[in-house]
């Protein structure tokens, strides 16, 4: 097999690796994955086990610490909050014991439980006020009335640290799954380094595979494209 590298693509921060992990069973489990986007917030997934960890004991929280790479319900919560994110959290569930509503108050600022049965309209109304409607739906059914529905709601907006100039955008050929291929526009980042005219992002490829880190303009953030 014949590997090329523009620059080696590699990372051992625990939340970049649940989300590869996450997008591999994705696709996985997806029958038309090939052929469709799958989109993965590792840092609403981390919110989303906080708060299910603040309620764990005994093998319950071990597995959800072995799943994110970190030793205690602490590494979970950190602030990862700026002003290119705005994230919300809430618990829906009609059993919930009211040390575990104090431990979230407590420990997850901003996080809201709320002790009734959840329905669709509610969380999405939830949703959408505290994102000023940025983000109006996330369920279209009414989810179980039993247990608890753990809900994460991240909206993102930033530039990219290095900006993609449009009238250097260009038609070059897009290989689809099926083994044809396509000319559509694609963006072009310019700069002083370059290989072949092109920007050298993060960048690993195979004959199977390639994945691409581009950075926003806040750099504890950026797009992993693969």
């Amino acid at each position: 097999m014949r590997v090329r590298f523009m620059s080696q693509f590699s990372t051992n921060r625990p939340m970049d690796l649940l989300a590869f992990f996450l997008f591999g069973k994705q696709l996985d489990s997806e029958p038309d994955a090939s052929t469709s986007n799958i989109v993965i917030s590792p840092l609403s997934v981390y919110q989303t086990l906080a708060m299910a960890a603040l309620g764990a004991k005994g093998s319950t929280a071990d597995r959800i610490y072995r799943l994110t790479g970190v030793p205690s319900v602490d590494a979970l919560l950190d602030d990862y909050s700026s002003d290119a994110m705005l994230l919300v959290n809430s618990i829906w569930s009609n059993v919930l014991r009211e040390d575990y509503v104090e431990a979230v108050k407590k420990r997850l600022p901003g996080t809201t439980a709320y002790c009734e049965v959840p329905t669709a309209s509610r969380i999405n109304a939830w949703v959408g006020d505290k994102t000023k409607h940025l983000i109006g739906h996330i369920l279209d059914d009414d989810p179980s009335p039993d247990g608890a529905v753990l809900v994460n709601a991240a909206y993102f907006k930033d530039s990219w640290q290095v900006k993609f100039n449009p009238y250097s955008t260009r038609p070059m050929k897009f290989d689809l799954p099926n083994g044809a291929s396509k000319m559509v526009p694609m963006m072009v980042a310019e700069s002083t380094e370059k290989k072949r005219g092109m920007k050298v992002f993060a960048y690993y490829a195979d004959d199977d595979f390639q994945v691409a880190s581009i950075p926003y303009s806040h750099p504890e953030y950026s797009a992993v494209i693969a």
